[in-house]
């Protein structure tokens, strides 16, 4: 693989947003994230636009990694796998899983493999940048 330079108009970092936004890659590791006025294209990378808002590192999924028959496991699952996603991709900053709709049990469950952050409240809404 060699060195990428995408660019976009909006990135989310999980801490900041950046408009008019180049990052640059290197056998799928982030080298650079910034504006492009200040993030250099280096001579040897091909230069990929992208559309819509970009969120490096983010993983967006939804799975159930037990079957209904044994969803009282279904607690320890979540841990294990949390704790492989961190062994094998150190740079994964936050790991979700689903709303708990408010409900004591999915709370607990949540619990049990110990979140970086557990919200009250869920709202979707477009980011603020």
């Amino acid at each position: 693989m060699s060195k990428v330079y995408y660019t976009g108009r909006k990135l989310f970092d999980g801490r900041r947003c950046v408009e008019d936004f180049a990052m640059l890659t290197e056998e799928g590791r982030i080298l650079a994230v910034g504006p492009q006025a200040e993030t250099d294209c280096p001579a040897d990378a091909r230069r990929c636009p992208l559309e819509g808002v970009v969120t490096p590192g983010l993983l967006d999924c939804h799975v159930h990694l037990v079957s209904s028959d044994l969803a009282e496991e279904e607690p320890i699952s979540h841990r294990e796998m949390a704790r492989l996603v961190r062994a094998r991709h150190p740079q994964v900053r936050w790991l979700n899983r689903e709303d708990d709709l408010g409900l004591e049990g999915l709370r607990r469950a949540k619990l049990s493999y110990y979140p970086d952050l557990l919200l009250e409240k869920y709202t979707a809404q477009a980011l603020p940048c």
